[in-house]
């Protein structure tokens, strides 16, 4: 417990200091993302990026971690295509890829849950508070038709309830397009995931049909080497073969000249 209070108060001071180094709003949004992911392993969401920056809309932060998760796509899409790297270590990638945006799907969807619950219930509050409203609008307006002493009293009552209604009215409406803009975010964030599936399905597949024909040259390559081998082979042999022919010729060549030589000495 002490480990995470210490990590958390650590981070909204970092985020103190990122506020006083940058006045843009999406760029403030942008290095907070990459503090809460890089230096203290956090899967940054809306809600909590919201929660720590209290700066602009709440589609600023939205928007802030669509872009941070795109940037950090790229980049790692650059280290796994990298044509030096071994194979293992660009599927060893890929899966690291992958695994960690389903983990950032599923922290999202967890966190879009947990906040869809707590509108929902703002929101049954909001229209109870409507109906109290209502119900008290229609009791007033009943006591008016019986004390005309107090109406000039129970119709600024009755205003300030409307006002109320109102207020709860658009309250409602407020929270209904956070739920839409939560559950766009979540669509969005699907469909790129799925996207990132398929292309790690290509490159697999580009990386597979690439192996099936390095080893196809490799064969090839062995099947060369050995004809040009056995051709090194015949040829060695057949050089042996006329130099022992050559060896014996000369040898017959020498006995026949001895032979001649002996004949002379004796005549």
């Amino acid at each position: 417990m002490d480990s995470a209070n210490t990590a958390e108060t650590q981070l909204i001071n970092d985020v103190e200091m990122l506020r006083r180094q940058h006045s843009n709003t999406q760029d403030l949004y942008r290095e907070v993302c990459a503090v809460m992911f890089f230096r203290y392993g956090m899967t940054p969401t809306a809600n909590r990026l919201y929660q720590l920056v209290r700066k602009g809309s709440m589609s600023a932060p939205a928007e802030a971690l669509n872009r941070f998760w795109a940037q950090l796509r790229e980049r790692s899409r650059v280290t796994i295509d990298g044509p030096d790297l071994p194979d293992s270590l660009k599927n060893g990638a890929g899966e690291l890829l992958s695994a960690l945006w389903k983990q950032a799907q599923e922290a999202a969807a967890a966190s879009y849950a947990t906040q869809r619950e707590e509108i929902n219930l703002q929101l049954t509050e909001a229209r109870r508070n409507e109906a109290d409203a209502a119900n008290v609008s229609t009791t007033l307006e009943a006591e008016l038709q019986t004390s005309h002493k107090a109406l000039a009293e129970a119709r600024a009552e009755a205003a300030e309830w409307r006002a109320q209604a109102a207020a709860a009215e658009a309250l409602a409406g407020r929270l209904q397009k956070r739920i839409d803009d939560g559950r766009r975010e979540l669509n969005e964030q699907h469909a790129w995931f799925k996207t990132v599936e398929r292309e790690h399905a290509a490159e697999k597949a580009a990386l597979a049909a690439a192996q099936q024909q390095a080893e196809r040259e490799l064969e090839r390559e062995r099947a060369a080497t050995a004809r040009l081998q056995q051709g090194w082979d015949d040829e060695r042999s057949a050089a042996n073969a006329a130099a022992e022919r050559h060896r014996a010729e000369l040898r017959e060549m020498m006995a026949q000249f001895a032979a001649q030589l002996g004949g002379r000495g004796k005549e």
